[in-house]
C-alpha cells in the first residue's frame, strides 16, 4: 500500500545528471538503484535482504550483492528492523504530504468560509417565507352558505377588501381570525461590499519602474517564453518574484531555456509562464546549478 499522497515522485535530470555516484554506475547498477527508489516510494522501504532485493530488481542474488556494493550508499536502515529507507525518496515524501496538507487546509477554509455565509442569512430567509406563508393562509374566504344570497357587485367586494386591511387604533390590521402588527421601524437596507479591485501594477510587484534591474531580467525572461501562454503577464511577474527568493535569474533563466528545448523536443505545448515558475523547485535547483558550476571550478 502507498504511503504517499502521490502515485508518483519527481526526477530532477540536471541532478540526477550531475551526481557522481549516479555517473559511475553501470546501466545494470542504474536500473536497481531506480528500481529500489520507487519500491521505497510505494511500499515506504525496501528489505535488507539481498535474496528478495534480487527479486524486486529481476536478477540473482550473486549480481544483486555486486549491484549493491555500488547503490548500497543511497540507502539507510529504517525504524523497522530489517528494512532499508532512501534518504532523498524521505525528503520528497514528506514535500508531498505538507502539499498535500496544504490544499486540503485552503479547500476546508474556503468550503468553510462559504458555508457560513449561507447559514447566516438563512434565518432571515426562514422567517420572510413563514410571513408570506402565514398571510396566504389568513387571507379572508367566501364560506359556503346553507341559503342562496346575492352575490355581492365587484364594488362591493372591493370595499370589503379595503375595510378589512384597515389598521384599527393599536396600529394592527385585522383579520377575522388574526392579527399582525405592523412593525413602524424600517430595516436597513444591507450594504453589498465592492468587489475589492486588483490595483497591483508591474511597478508595485517587481519593486521598481520599467529601468530597474529586477524588472529588466523579468522581460527577459516573459519575452523568451511563447507569447500564447504567458497573456497573464501580471500573474507571471508575481511568480517571477516568488521564484527569485531562493534562485538567481541566470538560474531561472537557464531553466527556463532548457525547458522550452524539451517541449519542442516532444512536440508539445508549454503551460502559462506563471503556473511553470510556480510549480518549480527553485531552491534544488539554484544548489543543483551551484554545484555544477563548481564541480566544473573543480576539473579546471
Amino acid at each position: 500500500m502507498s504511503t504517499c499522497p502521490m502515485p508518483f515522485f519527481p526526477i530532477y535530470a540536471n541532478e540526477l545528471l550531475a551526481d557522481e555516484d549516479f555517473q559511475g554506475w553501470n546501466p545494470a547498477e542504474r536500473g536497481c538503484w531506480l528500481t529500489l527508489s520507487a519500491r521505497c516510494w510505494a511500499d515506504g522501504s525496501i528489505p535488507a535482504d539481498i535474496d528478495k532485493m534480487s527479486r524486486q530488481c529481476g536478477c540473482d542474488a550473486q549480481a544483486m550483492l555486486k549491484h549493491w556494493s555500488s547503490i548500497s550508499s543511497k540507502f539507510e536502515p529504517s525504524e523497522i528492523e530489517g528494512r532499508l529507507v532512501s534518504r532523498r525518496i524521505e525528503k520528497e515524501r514528506q514535500h508531498a504530504i505538507e502539499k498535500s496538507e496544504k490544499l486540503r487546509s485552503r479547500g476546508k477554509a474556503g468550503a468553510t468560509a462559504r458555508w457560513s455565509e449561507e447559514i447566516k442569512d438563512m434565518p432571515k430567509q426562514c422567517l420572510s417565507n413563514a410571513k408570506a406563508m402565514l398571510v396566504d393562509a389568513t387571507s379572508p374566504s367566501p364560506s359556503p352558505s346553507p341559503s342562496p344570497s346575492p352575490s355581492p357587485s365587484p364594488i362591493e367586494k372591493e370595499k370589503e377588501k379595503e375595510s378589512a386591511l384597515q389598521p384599527s387604533a393599536s396600529g394592527a390590521v385585522l383579520f377575522p381570525e388574526i392579527s399582525l402588527e405592523i412593525s413602524k421601524e424600517k430595516k436597513p437596507l444591507r450594504k453589498v461590499k465592492p468587489k475589492s479591485k486588483d490595483l497591483d501594477t508591474f511597478e508595485e510587484i517587481l519593486g521598481g519602474g520599467k529601468d530597474s534591474q529586477v524588472s529588466k531580467e523579468f522581460w527577459e525572461l516573459s519575452n523568451v517564453w511563447p507569447e500564447t501562454a504567458n497573456l497573464r503577464k501580471l500573474d507571471s511577474a508575481r511568480a517571477y518574484m516568488g521564484a527569485r527568493k531562493a534562485a538567481s535569474h541566470e538560474c531561472i533563466l537557464a531553466w527556463e531555456k532548457w525547458t522550452l528545448a524539451e517541449i519542442e523536443k516532444e512536440h508539445g505545448k508549454p503551460t502559462a509562464l506563471s503556473t511553470w515558475l510556480s510549480n518549480q523547485d527553485w531552491a534544488g535547483r539554484q544548489e543543483q546549478r551551484a554545484n555544477r558550476i563548481q564541480l566544473a571550478h573543480d576539473r579546471d
